[in-house]
């Protein structure tokens, strides 16, 4: 039996690290809020978000948010249907039980659709590329004709002159076709694969990734030990660490440890399926 629906973003999760997957499903009580660091990040993307949609005048919203995915999906179709809005912004497709919200969806001459995810960031990335591709291949899947794929960044070379603030100079746009295609023959399998572990009442066994991963987990909990003299140790619930590139916190990065400690990492130990152990000195 296959497990539950997939989104883009528990797709990329599961892409990099399937305990962590199961976490998010099954353990959604042992992750932490979000601090106020990680909600500003939340909250800028956001508003470039918005200050992109400024780009296609005339763009309809899809305004259902994860609560209301059958009308978000239903008022996508209309929209498409009718023919009349020039571009789509957070337009909803399902495909195979994989559900994605394209940030812009714009409408090309020809009838074609061109696909485009926007960043907050200037820089294109590895991952913002099979981002695009997840959901290219949910939107082809459906049916729905798309020719261009880009990323939309922030454009580093943009000075604001203070009077007019000028959207389109504002972003770059890379295209991403091509690549994003070379990323689709896999996904389908891989979110079966993905659905399937997550059907499981127990978490997955950990397996060291072959390769570095697209960008750090954060781990929904952490347990620390403190070292005392002769060995032994006190343990103590901290809050959430970003373990380093690797899942089992093969390396913890010193910009984000314990304010006012020095973190380390030792493996051979279990927390919650997670191999990790921190040791907070």
């Amino acid at each position: 039996m296959l497990g539950p629906r997939l989104s883009k973003s528990t797709y990329l999760t599961g892409k990099q690290c399937h305990l962590r997957l199961w976490h998010d499903f099954h353990a959604r009580h042992l992750a932490a809020p979000a601090d106020e660091a990680l909600q500003l990040v939340f909250d800028t993307g956001h508003e470039v978000g918005e200050l992109a949609c400024r780009r296609y005048p005339g763009g309809h919203l899809i305004a259902h948010d994860h609560k209301h995915v059958p009308e978000a999906l239903e008022e996508t179709w209309r929209v498409v249907d009718a023919g009349a809005a020039q571009a789509l912004f957070e337009a909803a497709f399902q495909h195979e039980h994989v559900l994605v919200c394209a940030n812009v969806l714009e409408r090309l001459p020809d009838g074609a659709w061109r696909l485009a995810e926007v960043k907050s960031t200037t820089k294109l990335k590895d991952v913002f590329v099979l981002d695009v591709a997840v959901q290219l291949w949910v939107l082809r899947g459906t049916g729905l004709d798309v020719r261009e794929v880009g990323v939309l960044t922030l454009n580093r070379g943009y000075i604001y002159d203070g009077v007019r603030l000028d959207v389109d100079a504002r972003f770059k746009l890379h295209p991403v076709f091509d690549e994003a295609v070379a990323l689709l023959e896999g996904i389908g399998g891989e979110a079966q694969k993905m659905r399937a572990m997550l059907a499981e009442s127990a978490a997955p066994a950990y397996h060291r990734p072959r390769r570095p991963l697209l960008y750090p987990v954060q781990l929904p909990v952490l347990r620390a030990q403190h070292p005392r003299p002769g060995g032994r140790h006190r343990r103590d619930v901290l809050a959430p660490v970003q373990v380093g590139l690797e899942c089992d916190g093969g390396e913890a990065r010193r910009s984000q440890q314990v304010p006012g400690h020095d973190v380390r990492v030792a493996h051979g130990a279990s927390f919650s399926g997670v191999r990790t152990v921190i040791f907070v000195v």
